[in-house]
Protein backbone atom coordinates (compact mmCIF):
# COMPACT_ATOMS: atom_id res chain seq x y z
CA UNK A 1 0.00 0.00 0.00
CA UNK A 2 1.41 3.36 -1.03
CA UNK A 3 0.22 6.26 1.13
CA UNK A 4 1.30 9.77 0.28
CA UNK A 5 1.91 12.38 2.97
CA UNK A 6 -1.44 14.06 2.24
CA UNK A 7 -3.23 10.74 2.68
CA UNK A 8 -1.43 10.35 5.97
CA UNK A 9 -2.58 13.81 7.10
CA UNK A 10 -6.14 13.17 5.97
CA UNK A 11 -6.53 9.74 7.53
CA UNK A 12 -4.04 9.39 10.36
CA UNK A 13 -3.33 12.80 11.86
CA UNK A 14 -6.75 13.28 13.57
CA UNK A 15 -6.51 9.86 15.17
CA UNK A 16 -2.97 10.45 16.40
CA UNK A 17 -4.15 13.73 17.89
CA UNK A 18 -7.03 11.94 19.60
CA UNK A 19 -4.61 9.27 20.80
CA UNK A 20 -2.25 11.87 22.23
CA UNK A 21 -5.09 13.65 24.05
CA UNK A 22 -6.30 10.31 25.42
CA UNK A 23 -2.81 9.44 26.62
CA UNK A 24 -2.57 12.85 28.33
CA UNK A 25 -5.99 12.33 29.96
CA UNK A 26 -4.95 8.80 30.93
CA UNK A 27 -1.76 9.98 32.68
CA UNK A 28 -3.49 12.97 34.27
CA UNK A 29 -6.22 10.72 35.64
CA UNK A 30 -3.64 8.29 36.98
CA UNK A 31 -1.59 11.01 38.69
CA UNK A 32 -4.62 12.77 40.18
CA UNK A 33 -6.22 9.40 41.06
CA UNK A 34 -9.39 10.00 39.04
CA UNK A 35 -10.48 6.61 37.66
CA UNK A 36 -13.06 8.08 35.26
CA UNK A 37 -10.41 10.03 33.32
CA UNK A 38 -8.21 6.96 33.29
CA UNK A 39 -10.90 4.63 31.94
CA UNK A 40 -12.32 7.16 29.44
CA UNK A 41 -8.86 7.97 28.04
CA UNK A 42 -8.03 4.30 27.65
CA UNK A 43 -11.38 3.45 26.01
CA UNK A 44 -11.36 6.30 23.47
CA UNK A 45 -7.68 5.66 22.72
CA UNK A 46 -8.41 2.02 21.91
CA UNK A 47 -11.43 2.96 19.83
CA UNK A 48 -9.48 5.47 17.72
CA UNK A 49 -6.68 2.91 17.23
CA UNK A 50 -9.18 0.34 15.93
CA UNK A 51 -10.77 2.88 13.55
CA UNK A 52 -7.34 3.99 12.28
CA UNK A 53 -6.25 0.39 11.68
CA UNK A 54 -9.44 -0.34 9.75
CA UNK A 55 -8.97 2.76 7.58
CA UNK A 56 -5.38 1.87 6.73
CA UNK A 57 -6.00 -1.82 6.09
CA UNK A 58 -9.48 -1.55 4.60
Amino acid sequence: MNLSFLDFLEYSAPYYLIGFLCMYTDIKGYIENKPFYYIAGWFVGCLSTIILTNKILG
